[in-house]
């Protein structure tokens, strides 16, 4: 059985065997059925094929029955924006709920979102800040590390810091009357460089930059610069060299080679895509996350209900047809794809639904089983954590999840919390959703 630390942590059992149907690793081969996970802590120790064999230790084991489901990897998303919530739900109005909500209010909801997200069975996020709080991220830092400490359950958060220019994408969702914090942006190659340098001193995980335009913008196109050849050069430079990879929100073709040439590590959105950016994207083996969800149906809708002005929806409109042909392109190229939603702002009631873009994925011409690598080996790569995440492989730390029924015939069956029946994080049980027999 787990247990619990002072501070309220579950720990893992000493040992732990599960059985399984059906064991999906997270590598894209043919998953083995039956087979059987030894965890040992919080670490993959053993990958058998078949069911349990005799004489596995009994004494300090604990045993989940999976026999007919699905075992696979917890899953991930690699852009999100936990603190893009509101305080009051019943405000229509996304952009002034944000710009009117405090601090701790906004932590608060980023602990309820983050929880979410694990329920839903997202052992890890990346988080990329907020549209109208400080760039350093602090709500979500401060959630990371109470649920690091056992504070607060949720998923492993990786938290960005934001650097953004003046009138850059950052700057341009707070109306232009509405003052700005002293310090939250930064011009210039040293400015940036101050920035990157003040968010590794406030403890971010990585850092996010703009090198075009975005849809979400009341008076921005998509089609603006953000960052001088320049400023993005510094802004990458300074970033690695303290270890951190960088994001950049990257709409356009130019915007994506620039970011790719300076030697940005992961693509965000991706929606007009040239040839040239895809061989490029190819040859630097960057990731994209396309984040479809925010151009969807849903997404484009839930704007129309919160307000969102005609030009607004015009430009999301304009980019859903274009990001779903480029995603399609980028796939058959072979660009290394990762989950990513976009939850937040303008998808501010789908915290927890995230799988809905593995379907949309499948939609674009990935198989069920690339769109699940994509939402688990693929992050750990985009997050430089393939060594000990992505993959239940020895070794690695034990993050999975028990599924009734096979994802890889309906992808979408990961969408219903209710299939999704244990979540395991570190070794430890977190979410059990089995009958009381334990039977699943």
């Amino acid at each position: 059985m787990n247990s619990t630390g002072p501070l309220g942590e579950v720990k893992a059992a000493e040992r732990t065997v599960i059985s399984c149907g059906r064991l999906i690793d997270g590598n894209g081969g043919t998953p083995l059925a039956p087979a059987t996970l030894v965890l040992e802590g919080d670490r993959v120790a053993q990958v058998l094929a078949g069911p349990p064999p005799p004489g596995l230790p009994t004494n300090g084991t604990s045993f989940i029955d999976a026999s007919r489901e699905t075992v696979m990897p917890g899953m991930m998303d690699l852009h999100i924006h936990l603190s893009n919530g509101v305080t009051d739900p019943r405000d229509p109005h996304i952009l002034y709920g944000m710009l009117f909500s405090t601090t701790q209010m906004l932590t608060l909801w980023s602990a309820r979102n983050a929880r979410l997200h694990l329920e839903a069975g997202f052992t890890t996020v990346r988080d990329f800040a907020s549209f109208v709080s400080d760039g350093r991220n602090p709500e979500v830092l401060a959630v990371r590390d109470a649920i690091s400490l056992g504070l607060e359950p949720g998923p492993r958060v990786f938290a960005g810091g934001w650097v953004s220019t003046t009138a850059g994408h950052r700057d341009m969702f707070p109306p232009r009357t509405w003052p700005r914090q002293p310090g939250s942006l930064a011009d210039g190659p040293w400015e940036i460089r101050r920035a990157v340098r003040e968010m590794a001193r406030d403890g971010v995980d990585f850092i996010k930059t703009s090198t075009s335009g975005g849809a979400g913008g009341h008076t921005e196109e998509i089609w603006w610069r953000s960052l001088t050849t320049e400023e993005l050069e510094a802004l990458v430079d300074e970033s690695h060299a303290f270890g951190f990879k960088v994001a950049t929100h990257s709409h356009t073709p130019e915007s994506v080679k620039a970011a790719l040439r300076a030697g940005a590590d992961t693509i965000e959105h991706g929606i007009y895509l040239d040839d040239e950016a895809i061989a490029l994207l190819v040859e630097r083996q960057a990731l994209l996350v396309p984040t479809l969800s925010a151009r969807s149906e849903r997404a484009v809708a839930h704007r129309r209900k919160a307000g969102s002005p005609p030009e607004v929806i015009r430009k999301f409109e304009s980019a859903q047809a274009s990001g779903y042909d480029s995603f399609r392109r980028a796939h058959e190229a072979g660009v290394m794809i990762a989950m990513g939603t976009d939850t937040g702002r303008g998808l501010r009631e789908y915290h927890g639904k995230n799988a809905y873009e593995l379907g949309l994925m499948v939609q674009g011409g990935l198989s069920p089983m690339e769109a699940i690598v994509a939402a688990t080996r693929n992050g750990a790569i985009g997050l430089g954590q393939q060594e000990s995440l992505g993959t239940l492989e020895p070794g690695k730390l034990a993050d999975l999840l028990v599924v009734a029924g096979d994802p890889l015939t309906d992808v979408t069956l990961l969408e219903e919390a209710a299939n999704i029946r244990v979540v395991v994080k570190g070794g430890a049980i977190v979410v059990d959703r089995r009958d009381k027999s334990g039977a699943g």
